[in-house]
């Protein structure tokens, strides 16, 4: 096999003495990734490393690589061949966002998939999961983890209008249903423990939850069921901008840059959604109480 050439990519060293790919300024529609770079062992395939390379078209990943991290493929508008070898151990958010392959195969290594991994890949009918892989599981083009009770990734090319939500299933990854455009409704059978559907509409057992939105579902207006008290952010998402209104008692909310926003999560839940840094002020919080108390006890 003929290896690209070494100049056009650019990496760092990791602490281990091996090498992150953080760039590629080729322009190669076919790429072999070498084993070594600087004669250190290639082990990851960094943030938005081949991000955008429209021109590329087929991407071979020598074994060695243990991750392939966010963004890393994400929009290569020609990529219909990619192989993600043995011994890759986490894929990354949106890693492969938007590529137009018609398959992937998940090796027997692979332990984490992030958010939106195979999100909009259009093409994507066939999700081939090895059988001793321990994390993992996969039904025709969807994807769940190995006792089937969480939905990792539905992909859009499921072209039926309805989807029964299998009965062993407890979680839904968040995004797992992103660009599935011509799902209509969700369903679920009586005998599920963990959710209801109402007119296609999918809700926790309780009905206290909104869980999904299809992103095909007919009409233009939804009324959310004062029974709601909890919804996820970004549900609506992947909904065409401007086509839908929401009504939460009797107050409208209306698309804002492709989604809901702030204000109809807050009318929901009772509270602002957490920031990205909520947990380290919580933290700190706990922190700092504890100081306190110490100190109390102190200066008693």
């Amino acid at each position: 096999m003929d290896f690209s050439k070494a100049q056009d990519f650019e990496w760092k060293e990791l602490g281990d003495g091996t090498v992150e790919i953080t760039g590629y300024v080729g322009n190669d529609i076919q790429v072999n990734i070498p084993a070594e770079l600087g004669g250190k062992s290639v082990k990851k395939i960094g943030p938005s490393a081949f991000q955008f390379c429209k021109a590329l078209e087929s991407v071979k990943i020598p074994a060695g690589v243990a991750e392939i991290d966010d963004s890393a493929f994400m929009c290569c508008d020609s990529l219909k061949y990619i192989n993600i070898p043995d011994g890759v151990v986490r894929i990354g958010g949106a890693a492969f966002f938007g590529c137009p392959f018609t398959e992937v195969t998940i090796p027997a290594s692979v332990e984490d998939i992030d958010d939106k991994a195979f999100a909009c890949c259009h093409d994507l009918e066939k999700i081939t999961v090895s059988d001793d892989n321990g994390n993992f599981s996969s039904v025709g083009a969807v994807m769940f983890n190995k006792d089937k009770t969480r939905i990792v990734f539905y992909s859009e090319t499921n072209r039926e209008k309805e989807y029964l939500i299998p009965d062993s299933v407890k979680e839904i990854a968040k995004n797992a249903f992103l660009g599935a455009s011509a799902l209509e409704a969700l369903t679920v059978s009586d005998s599920s423990e963990t959710f209801s559907s109402v007119d296609g509409v999918l809700f926790s057992k309780d009905g206290t939850r909104l869980i999904l939105y299809p992103e095909g579902r007919p009409g233009t207006e939804y009324t959310i069921p004062d029974s709601v008290t909890g919804i996820e952010y970004g549900i609506f998402e992947g909904l065409q901008f401007g086509k839908l209104t929401l009504t939460y008692k009797g107050t409208q909310y209306k698309q804002n840059n492709g989604s809901f926003g702030e204000q109809l999560y807050t009318a929901i839940n009772g509270k602002p959604r957490p920031s990205r840094f909520g947990a380290l002020y919580d933290a700190i919080d706990a922190h700092k109480k504890l100081m306190s108390e110490a100190e109390s006890l102190l200066n008693k």
